[in-house]
């Protein structure tokens, strides 16, 4: 079985950043800070139900599915454990209820991805990156992988950094869809994804910013 960073990646190593990667993960880190002090003594659940209303709406046009299928695969994203492949399985029966589950093989390439990434010392938004493109480079199922890699992709950086609440990531891969895809197909570039990845973090951050001042 090949070890799916190993596929990603082209080594073991689990990632190190670039020059153009480290410039890019502190401006995304300065955002962050600018705009949570804007947020400062906020919290809106009106805003947080937008912003999962667009990543519903967004997520549904990228796979053609229910947005109530995906509300309520969302809802179970905020309750497991995301280090768990069996948490990504459970999500996954909610959107593709008749697909036959994991993979030969994908339960422990997922398993061996999460417990490097949970014991990395990067920042989420590059954690959050890897751990997508792994889970689209593990293809745990037979359909809806790239969905449940987006709610995961957006469920890490939320339960770490506030500010990821009240952005949708999963809409800005969605407006920037062609250049999404062109990653995504190349499973060897996972520098290039990151700092794709970064890209739309820099640009939903920068939205939230301008839009709270």
């Amino acid at each position: 079985m090949d070890d799916v960073l190993s596929v990603v990646t082209g080594s073991d190593d689990l990632f190190t950043p670039g020059e153009g990667t480290l410039s890019k993960m502190a401006e995304v880190d300065r955002l962050m800070h600018l705009c949570g002090g804007a947020l400062e003594g906020l919290c809106s659940i009106t805003i947080r139900e937008d912003v999962r209303d667009r990543s519903v709406e967004a997520l549904a046009t990228f796979e053609s599915l229910d947005p109530s299928i995906l509300r309520a695969a969302y809802a179970m994203a905020d309750e497991v454990d995301l280090w768990d492949p069996d948490s990504l399985q459970r999500v996954h029966e909610i959107t593709h209820p008749d697909d036959r589950g994991f993979t030969e093989g994908a339960q422990e390439r997922l398993k061996d991805l999460f417990d490097r990434c949970f014991m990395s010392d990067l920042p989420m938004t590059v954690i959050a990156a890897i751990a997508h493109r792994g889970i689209l480079a593990a293809r745990p199922f037979g359909a809806g992988t790239g969905t449940v890699a987006r709610i995961w992709y957006a469920q890490l950086l939320g339960r770490t950094d506030k500010e990821f609440q009240y952005v949708s990531t999963e809409a800005e891969f969605l407006r920037t869809r062609g250049e999404y895809e062109v990653f995504v197909s190349d499973p060897g570039d996972l520098a290039g994804f990151v700092d794709y990845c970064l890209d739309c973090d820099r640009e939903v951050l920068s939205r939230l910013f301008g839009s709270l001042w």
